[in-house]
């Protein structure tokens, strides 16, 4: 849910059109053989840059992969007003640049509603082999990663849906 205002100073959300057709590029991580793949630096399935200098890498590459000729040409973006929210799937390409304005702020409050028998993939076989600052989890998801663990921490992902919800939801919810 959007905080202030967003446009592209501010680094609204943009979106790939028809990103959600694509093929998932996750079937290449455990593959031996990489050579579909090229300047893949562990961002394989991610719209957003490990290392903050393109978040749009991920992007180009899921698009050479399903063909697109000008993967520039299919991002919109998704201006914001205060107080609205936006709903999407997770294989939509999706992300944000900087906020290069010197007079308004980005703020929004993100959740992520995710299935209860989620895990992290573990790191055999992986392009990075883990090596990245998070292992093989990206950079958003990596920080709340447990060492050796691939389990998610339901203080960071309650289950809030199902018979299997979280012990600590009901009192949260009461308060």
């Amino acid at each position: 849910m959007a905080l202030d205002d967003t446009d592209e100073e501010t680094g609204c959300l943009e979106y790939a059109r028809g990103s959600h057709q694509w093929r998932p590029i996750s079937h290449l991580e455990n593959a031996s053989d990489h050579s579909e793949i090229s300047d893949v630096d562990g961002g394989m399935s991610s719209f957003h840059s490990s290392d903050e200098t393109s978040y749009r890498d991920g992007l180009s590459t899921a698009a050479k992969l399903a063909c697109i000729i000008n993967p520039m040409d299919t991002i919109a973006s998704a201006p914001t007003k205060e107080g609205y929210a936006i709903l999407h799937h997770q294989d939509v390409w999706h992300g944000s640049g900087a906020n290069i304005s010197t007079t308004q702020h980005r703020r929004a409050l993100v959740a992520h509603y995710i299935r209860g028998d989620v895990t992290f993939k573990d790191n055999v076989g992986r392009i990075n082999n883990g090596n990245g600052p998070f292992g093989n989890a990206s950079y958003i998801y990596g920080r709340y990663k447990k060492y050796n663990r691939v389990d998610l921490d339901e203080s960071f992902f309650p289950i809030i849906y199902g018979p299997a919800r979280t012990e600590w939801i009901e009192e949260f919810l009461r308060q």
